[in-house]
């Protein structure tokens, strides 16, 4: 391989370079709030347990506050299940900027034009 295209091939590359480090990025707060979400799951669910345990009937501002609690972890689970979903097509992406970087390289050592275009339009499909 000579100096052009080494070049040509690490400027192609470094697309989905960028791509995968700014997925990590986002990766990273996505967790953070799915953790957040898990933890505050937890303790709405042991709230209610403990609420659960006592005369309801005489505390009358507890039973709101469990019938409140009551409708607010269904919410939440429904909003952790779209936080996981979020967090599998982030790792999805990084997969195929990975694969689109091992194409790239396939494409130039072999020198083969419609290989580079199917990169092309894969690259661009997922952005």
């Amino acid at each position: 391989m000579n100096h052009e295209t080494l070049v040509k091939t690490i400027n192609l590359i470094i697309a989905p370079v960028v791509m995968i480090t700014t997925c990590g990025i986002i990766l990273n707060g996505i967790i953070a709030r799915y953790t957040w979400l898990s933890d505050r799951i937890r303790s709405i669910h042991e709230e209610q347990l403990s609420l659960l345990e006592l005369d309801l009937t005489q505390h009358q501002a507890k039973a709101e506050k469990l019938h409140h609690l009551d409708h607010l972890l269904p919410n939440l689970l429904k909003h952790h299940h779209q936080v996981h979903h979020v967090l599998v097509l982030v790792y999805l992406a990084i997969l195929v900027f990975m694969l689109d970087m091992l194409v790239i390289a396939f494409a130039i050592a072999n020198n083969s034009e419609w290989l580079q275009q199917i990169v092309v339009i894969v690259f661009f499909t997922w952005n």
